[in-house]
This record gives C-alpha cells, sequence and structure tokens, in this order.
C-alpha cells in the first residue's frame, strides 16, 4: 500500500477548490447562455417588429403615392373640363353678341316697316278720303 505523502491533502485540497470553481464556473456559463438565449429572442423579435413596422410603411408610402397619382389625375381633368368651359364661355358670348347685333338689325328693320306701313296706311287713308270726296 502506498502512503500519501504530505502534499496530499493539499492536492485535494486544490482540486476541491478546483471543481468547486469549475462549478461555479459551469453555473455562470448556463446563466450566460440562458442571457444570450432570451436577448438573442429579444432581438429576433425586434427584427420582426421592424420588419413588420417597414412593410406598414411601404404599404402607406405606396397608397400615399396612389393617392398623389390620383389627385393629379383628378386636377389634370378637372383643368381640361375648365379650359372646356371656358371655350365654350367664350363662344357662347360670340354667339350672343352676334345675336345682339341680329336683334338690333331687325328691330331697326322692324321700326322701318311700321314707319313705311304707317306711311301706306296714312296714304291709303288719304286715297281713300279723296275718293270719297270725289
Amino acid at each position: 500500500m502506498i502512503t500519501p505523502g504530505p502534499g496530499f491533502m493539499s492536492n485535494i485540497f486544490l482540486e476541491t477548490k478546483l471543481k468547486q470553481r469549475h462549478s461555479q464556473l459551469r453555473k455562470k456559463m448556463g446563466e450566460m447562455q440562458m442571457l444570450n438565449d432570451a436577448e438573442t429572442e429579444k432581438v429576433k423579435m425586434l427584427e420582426r417588429k421592424l420588419a413588420e413596422k417597414q412593410m406598414e410603411e411601404q404599404e402607406e408610402s405606396e397608397a400615399f403615392e396612389s393617392m398623389v397619382q390620383q389627385v393629379e389625375k383628378n386636377l389634370q381633368m378637372m383643368t381640361k373640363r375648365a379650359v372646356r368651359a371656358e371655350h365654350t364661355v367664350t363662344k357662347l358670348k360670340e354667339e350672343i353678341a352676334h345675336l345682339q347685333v341680329q336683334l338690333g338689325n331687325c328691330q331697326v328693320e322692324n321700326k322701318t316697316l311700321r314707319h313705311v306701313e304707317s306711311v301706306s296706311l296714312h296714304a291709303a287713308k288719304q286715297h281713300a278720303q279723296l275718293a270719297l270726296e270725289n
């Protein structure tokens, strides 16, 4: 049988201390791994949320762009309508002016015809009266 030497107890003591330290480090490593896993999950969740927000912003941006294009299209159509309306107003004003000239001419002609009719009627009355007198 071998008898342990004087350093045997100190070796056992060191080995026990090393095992304790090893156990503490493993425990600490396990805790750190759990913390790391939790942080990794948190990062993944935040990345998903970021991707969702970016998608929402993209969709909102596209919807806004579509609205802007629709407004621009509506403005173009309204501008065309306004130009057509202005053109129509100009034509109608010209037609009104032309009709007013025609109305004036008709009024003058009507006045002339009434005057001629009046003169003719007066002359006919005079002829009739002369005829009655003779």
